[in-house]
């Protein structure tokens, strides 16, 4: 059976297209990717981690304290003058000693504050951690539709430098038979040329646009979704300035996370002052002695006690005196940092609406401005045939085309962006955004 040659490597490249477009990684994807590769958010995650040791740490100070201690000891005895009437002797001997020792905590302020305290620095440690995470949200779909925008920057470079070398052709056609001037021919060359430029800039903008993203993600991908033409910015009729900000100072997980950081730096001034505060323990033991020889003879001795010990602070040298003053100027500093963050929650959060609300405009201007632009290129290349239109309106309109339809797609992605950045200030961001999100990629 003879194989057509060319025919089954048409096939087999037509195959392989089409897995590779399989296999094109989408936003879900290199989200995905990130959460196991970006160095942030493992850094987030562990930090979380360790400070969440914190509460049972603190915990652990008020639980019983059980100790089993042991020791032998050897002994050489020398004994002048009478002991228990006989007289002085050299001995050695061995002494092993045995106890096991408890001690409760009955009433310890400090402790107790402490371990209020570790409760709100877990709580900060969450904050920060799932604020964390809606931030490597914000920063994968950032560098994904970087990509894109790349991309589509590219395509458009490319069809505009297609369309211009119709144009050059043409120009030259026209030169032979004497119906352009070499002045129309060098102008539409130039412009060949300037483009030439602009598609290697667009595709060197692309590989660096890859390259960010793989930082991401850990790997290189060169196989991406595009943005559904059937997406239409929107923003919802339910929101408005007053509830926008009403939700960030709600709910922002950074201001959530400055109000934790302000509630345990309080938490630390009580713990420094609780210092003063006497302590009672409870204690108990149980112990055996086994003594072998000596001037007082062997014996073998067993106790056992409990007791509760008072301990009242009278004098340390100003060290709590100090340390409270300390904590004191830094709870200060912290519910400063906390107003601060709140004007600053307030501005961001105003300034992520009124740039989603002027994406939405934007992107309807763009649109018409696009749709007027390709009426142009069509009106300006009617009007070189009848000779009212020159050749360089014909390509200053596929210039201002092209430029529109980049505008146009860049501004739809800037909508998404601007979409997630206001969920983020509200502390609304989750993965079911971006899930939502990737259900507008083709």
């Amino acid at each position: 059976m003879k194989i057509n040659l060319g025919r089954f490597l048409s096939i087999l490249f037509l195959q392989l297209m089409f897995c590779k477009s399989l296999f094109a990684l989408d936003l879900l994807q290199a989200y995905e990717f990130s959460k196991r590769n970006d160095h942030k958010i493992l850094e987030a995650e562990a930090n979380h981690n360790a400070i969440m040791q914190s509460y049972p740490i603190a915990r652990s100070a008020l639980l019983p304290n059980f100790e089993f201690n042991a020791s032998s000891e050897r002994t050489r005895e020398s004994v002048d003058g009478s002991v228990y009437g006989s007289s002085g002797s050299l001995s050695q001997y061995t002494t092993d000693k045995y106890s096991i020792d408890l001690t409760q905590p009955i009433y310890r302020r400090d402790l107790y504050t402490l371990l209020e305290k570790s409760k709100d620095e877990v709580s900060e440690s969450l904050a920060k951690r799932d604020s964390a995470r809606q931030d490597l949200i914000i920063r994968v779909t950032e560098a994904y539709f970087n990509v894109l925008i790349a991309r589509d920057n590219l395509e458009y470079a490319e069809s505009e430098r297609n369309a211009i070398k119709l144009q050059l052709e043409e120009a030259n056609e026209k030169f032979k038979i004497g119906l352009y001037s070499i002045r129309e021919v060098t102008d539409v060359q130039a412009s060949f040329d300037l483009v030439q430029t602009k598609v290697i800039e667009n595709k060197n903008d692309y590989r660096l646009s890859k390259e960010n993203l793989s930082t991401l993600t850990g790997s290189y991908n060169d196989v991406f979704s595009s943005l559904s033409e059937l997406y239409e910015p929107k923003i919802s009729s339910l929101h408005n300035l007053d509830s926008i900000e009403d939700s960030a100072l709600s709910y922002n997980l950074d201001l959530i996370a400055q109000k934790r950081k302000l509630d345990a730096s309080s938490k630390n001034l009580k713990y420094q002052r609780s210092k003063h505060y006497p302590t009672l323990d409870l204690y108990a033991s149980v112990s055996k002695i086994d003594k072998e020889g000596g001037s007082s003879g062997a014996y073998e001795s067993n106790n056992d006690y409990i007791g509760i010990k008072l301990n009242v602070p009278i004098f340390t040298g100003g060290q709590t005196y100090y340390n409270s003053k300390k904590a004191a100027y830094e709870h200060e500093a912290a519910r400063q940092q906390y107003s601060l963050k709140k004007k600053n929650i307030v501005n961001e959060a105003r300034r992520a609406f009124l740039n989603l609300e002027n994406s939405v405009k934007h992107v309807s201007a763009l649109k018409k401005a696009l749709e007027s632009r390709k009426l142009s290129v069509e009106y300006n290349r009617v009007g070189e045939e009848v000779g009212n239109r020159s050749i360089l309106d014909t390509l200053f309109s596929i210039k201002e085309m092209y430029e529109a339809k980049a505008n146009f797609s860049k501004a739809k992605y800037l909508h998404i962006i601007n979409q997630l950045k206001l969920k983020k200030v509200t502390g609304a961001l989750s993965a079911k955004d971006i899930e939502l999100v990737n259900n507008w990629l083709d």
